[in-house]
């Protein structure tokens, strides 16, 4: 999938000034800018006689920024830890997926993405000292790849919504023969009938119908509202067009989908098969843990595993209360809860035997 370029929101103003940075380690600044905010190069940087950087530009979106390695003994110095004189605003399209990458990349995250002044924002502070503000439009139409639903297929709908509501405080509607989650942002159902716990993925895509060939040309199977990957894995697809609101990447409401994991015993051919029919896109390896589908919301891995199956991590405001929740309403904690890089995550299993994560 292309990396959509950055469109500022509805009378996003005309800089009246070119931003000049001043960074303590400028190389190590441009990569970072080049990675988390997608930024180009200008030119070739100048190189003083010291070998410190002492002119750099950098196209970001429609405008251009110059940095510099710190002059001391002319006055110029980077921010120091704690204090910004000065905050960048620019516009993205998606302050999710930029405020995770700069996470990932050692930055700040000052205020997670929120609603306000009828757009999206966010703010992060970089390694190098400097306050950025991101701005994008509200809401944002669903992108190809994008996991635009979740079905949770079950035995008995009643125990699941029972367990579930119980665990991640959401509110349910009784929906034909399951139920409709109406607490969460994005559309969460619960439907029985079913033998085994599986959670149904609804995928995006551009035109559903030329899709629906591509899972018969993959190996998959088409049914009248839901399709089958090669290895049985129940999924749906709907288009772009629509006019749900695209996921947040992590989830913004409890008991929304925070991430979620593929899990197969053939690595390869899922990666074939879901590249043919979503459009995914792969990083990573097996030798570093398995895959990440970048750009996808709400984020999405793919890992080796015994059996094939799709788990999903709910998002709480505390995994360590709903962990407690889930043991005293008959279900089981697999593992943690336990600090990680992220947050805190529990991997759990409900009563009906479909495991799950949940995320704090």
């Amino acid at each position: 999938m292309s990396t959509p370029q950055p469109s500022a929101p509805a009378g996003f103003p005309r800089p009246g000034a070119v931003p000049y940075l001043t960074v303590s380690g400028a190389s190590e600044a441009l990569t970072w800018y080049c990675k988390v905010f997608d930024a180009k190069i200008l030119g070739t940087p100048i190189t003083m006689e010291d070998g410190r950087i002492g002119h750099a530009e950098l196209a970001i979106g429609d405008g251009v920024i110059y940095v510099a390695e710190e002059f001391p003994e002319m006055g110029l110095t980077a921010p120091r830890t704690g204090t910004a004189s000065v905050s960048l605003m620019i516009p993205v399209d998606d302050p999710d997926l930029v405020m995770t990458h700069a996470r990932e990349a050692g930055g700040r995250v000052e205020r997670w993405t929120y609603e306000s002044h009828g757009q999206r924002n966010a703010s992060l502070i970089d390694p190098f000292g400097h306050r950025w503000l991101l701005a994008a439009p509200l809401g944002g139409i669903l992108h190809q790849g994008d996991v635009a639903g979740f079905t949770l297929c079950c035995p008995d709908a009643d125990i699941a919504a029972r367990f579930y509501g119980a665990v991640l405080g959401g509110e349910t509607t009784r929906n034909g023969n399951g139920f409709a989650v109406t607490s969460t942002t994005v559309p969460v159902r619960i439907e029985g009938g079913h033998h085994r716990t599986v959670l149904r993925c609804a995928y995006a895509v551009p035109d559903v119908e030329a899709a629906r060939q591509r899972v018969l040309d993959a190996g998959g199977a088409v049914e009248a509202t839901v399709c089958h990957t090669y290895d049985g894995v129940p999924f749906e697809l709907v288009g772009t067009d629509s006019a749900q609101r695209r996921p947040a990447i992590n989830g913004e409401a409890p008991g929304d989908p925070a991430y979620i994991t593929l899990e197969t015993d053939d690595p390869d051919r899922a990666r074939f098969f879901y590249e043919q029919v979503v459009g995914w896109t792969f990083d990573g390896s097996e030798d570093r843990g398995g895959y990440e589908m970048p750009g996808v919301h709400p984020m999405a891995g793919l890992t080796r595993a015994g059996a094939t199956t799709i788990t999903p991590m709910w998002r709480v405001d505390d995994a360590v209360a709903a962990s407690e929740l889930v043991t005293s309403n008959g279900g089981e904690i697999l593992a943690g809860p336990e600090a990680r890089e992220y947050g805190v995550a529990a991997h759990c299993r409900d009563p009906q035997g479909g495991r799950f994560y949940l995320g704090s």
